[in-house]
């Protein structure tokens, strides 16, 4: 059985003030902790982002979705 994951983080964050997707957490960004982690139990991952949202790197496999 293959179970994937998806990771929404299109959000305006606008109680924050700034896109929590990249709010640093140690050394890395937010997502890609969250897609770490996440990582480690499913396969594939979808992050889905605005369509004009800048994203941190995240690695290959990650599949990126632009939600409209």
């Amino acid at each position: 059985m293959t179970v994937g994951g998806i990771v929404l983080c299109g959000g305006k964050s606008t109680r924050m003030g700034v896109p929590k997707a990249t709010l640093p957490f140690g050394a890395e960004t937010m997502l890609q902790r969250v897609v770490r982690l996440l990582g480690t139990v499913v396969s594939p991952i979808i992050v889905v982002a605005a369509r004009d949202q800048a994203l941190p790197p995240l690695p290959h496999a990650v599949r990126i979705t632009r939600d409209e």
